[in-house]
């Protein structure tokens, strides 16, 4: 190697094609991260379109101010320098399994990495003119290798994307068809659905995290609700959980259909398409979906109000960060938007009507679930580890890290929905309405939770959520919906008067990576864990009346 003076410039590199073609290849190089991002997940969930667009405009823009800040250098060296790092940090999953299968921890892996992906850049800037060019042609035939890849991706993923297996195609068509809908009834409460991702039920987090939620309980009896003693989850994903809640129905024949595929795309369509929002639009409601701010829980096609952004740092920037050295170097990012959306959805879940049409306000908070970025009051905790939703298995830090994150969580997601639901009955009063608010999880807690080899014996604590209904005085509950694929049988059933007969409690786990390859869970199991004299109309009250030892 020796030190590049003008002489020694590459005879060709100021001609307009060359030019051009050095100031797009670090841009092209800089999306290899990008590119694994959607080849790995395309075939469960393909990422938004608006998330890559977002990723793919800032790495243009930081690889364009880096070739800004090295306009000094010939433009054939300039492309190298930053080509070639950009394309050893591409290389990085590959480092990292092999890291791993030494013992190397993925901090000091990526600690390592990095420096040598700038050192070789600055090399790249000290060759001779023959070896500048020579790499220059090198990483010019691995770009465009990439754009073939890259634009063949894209159409498949986005452009043409490949239909359902006709079996899946009717499974979705018939989970999703319409419910018979009777004569038409006078009665239109208001009726209010949150979901409190991962909110396990009160019996079960004294049990497993020694968190006491009796203050809390206490207040939801105090305003009405009942609490089902032995409410719990049929599935162990939201996904599943969600899109079986929402079609009033088990998915044993998407299951079936898809058997040990892998393609979320299902889920989402049936939570788009679902059966309980498209029933209240027949009847005259209005319809306001209120998003986690991940567009994997899929939204409301028939919402007349979708408050569902994409955050600006979500699935599909976590996972092209993940691909990268630079993860365990990102600190807390993302965390601020993660805590700020929790915090939307709960402002918008209680916002007062400004419609005199009845109303279905469905909101998704993506708490008590990781990450944890709030404290038992709901401050921000400003967190410095890198954004993850991981769960079981998955979750990135200790036990007692996820014992006392939970803990926190939990306790504010219920006293802040407390707060909420307040706030929506006062507003109710005002306006003559009748209301009716579910609160609930889609599963509970995943602590220890193996989430590529599940066992059975783990749903005993994954599986029951805290599921409570407040019915409107005067029309108190006619059955208990002990799971949440009955929930909206009971209400259709009792309020609407529609023939939607409660279905038999099942509950099954399934791997992350294989989501119907459904294993049964045995409903005894999930059933309450201390000695009680529980009634069905105040089981928690009667909880906290004899289990007031436990901590």
């Amino acid at each position: 190697m020796g030190v590049p003076n003008p002489d020694r410039t590459p005879r060709d590199g100021t001609t307009a094609a060359r030019r051009m073609a050095c100031l797009a290849m670090p841009c092209i190089l800089a999306l290899i991260p990008v590119v694994g991002m959607i080849w790995v997940s395309a075939p469960e969930l393909a990422p938004p379109v608006i998330s890559v667009a977002r990723i793919v405009a800032v790495l243009v823009a930081t690889t364009s101010l880096f070739q800004l800040l090295l306009r000094w250098r010939p433009a054939v060296v300039r492309a190298n320098m930053i080509g070639l790092a950009l394309l050893l940090m591409g290389l990085y999953p590959a480092v990292r399994v092999a890291a791993s299968s030494v013992g190397i921890q993925e901090t000091w892996a990526a600690g390592l990495y990095l420096p040598l992906c700038l050192l070789s850049g600055w090399s790249a800037g000290r060759l001779s003119a023959d070896a500048t060019m020579l790499l220059n042609d090198i990483l010019s035939t691995v770009t465009s290798v990439l754009v073939v890849f890259m634009s063949a991706l894209v159409y498949r993923v986005y452009v043409r994307p490949a239909p359902y297996q006709p079996s899946v195609q009717r499974a979705i068509e018939r989970l999703s068809s319409p419910l018979p809908l009777r004569a038409s009834e006078d009665w239109r409460p208001d009726v209010y659905d949150l979901v409190l991702d991962g909110m396990g039920r009160p019996d079960v987090l004294e049990r497993d995290y020694r968190i006491s939620l009796r203050p809390q309980i206490d207040e939801f009896h105090a305003m009405g609700f009942e609490i089902s003693a032995n409410g719990h989850a049929n599935y162990v994903q939201t996904q599943l959980s969600l899109a079986s809640m929402l079609n009033v129905g088990y998915l044993d024949e998407l299951a079936s259909a898809e058997g040990t595929g892998r393609e979320r795309g299902p889920l989402r369509d049936l939570i788009s398409k679902a059966r309980v929002p498209a029933l209240f639009k027949r009847l005259g409601y209005r319809i306001e979906f209120l998003g986690s701010g991940y567009l994997s829980s899929g939204a409301f096609e028939q919402a007349d109000v979708c408050d569902c952004p994409q955050l600006w740092f979500a699935d599909a920037e976590v996972g092209a960060l993940s691909l990268s050295p630079l993860k365990v170097f990102s600190g807390g990012i993302g965390s601020r938007a993660h805590y700020d959306r929790c915090m939307t959805v709960f402002d918008q879940f209680e916002r007062t009507r400004t419609d005199p049409a009845p109303r279905f306000v469905f909101a998704h908070v993506p708490m008590p679930h990781p990450p944890f970025v709030a404290d038992e009051r709901g401050e921000y905790t400003r967190s410095s580890k890198p954004l993850s939703g991981g769960d079981g298995s998955f979750y990135l830090g200790s036990a007692d890290e996820y014992k006392t994150g939970y803990r926190a969580q939990a306790t504010f997601a219920l006293t802040r929905t407390a707060r909420a639901v307040r706030r929506i009955m006062e507003d109710a009063a005002r306006h003559h309405r009748d209301v009716i608010v579910i609160v609930h999880g889609d599963h509970g807690p995943r602590l220890g939770f193996d989430a590529l080899n599940p066992q059975a014996g783990s749903g005993q604590s994954a599986l029951p959520i805290l599921l409570a209904i407040r019915w409107p005085e005067g029309h108190g509950r006619v059955a208990d919906p002990e799971s949440l694929v009955n929930v909206y049988r009971a209400l259709f059933g009792h309020v609407f008067h529609i023939d939607v007969p409660l279905l038999p409690n099942r509950s099954y786990i399934s791997p992350f990576d294989r989501p119907y390859i459904t294993i049964p869970v045995p409903s005894e199991t999930l059933r309450v864990t201390v000695n009680d004299a529980r009634t069905p109309r105040a089981p928690v009250a009667s909880y906290h009346s004899t289990s007031s030892g436990l901590k």
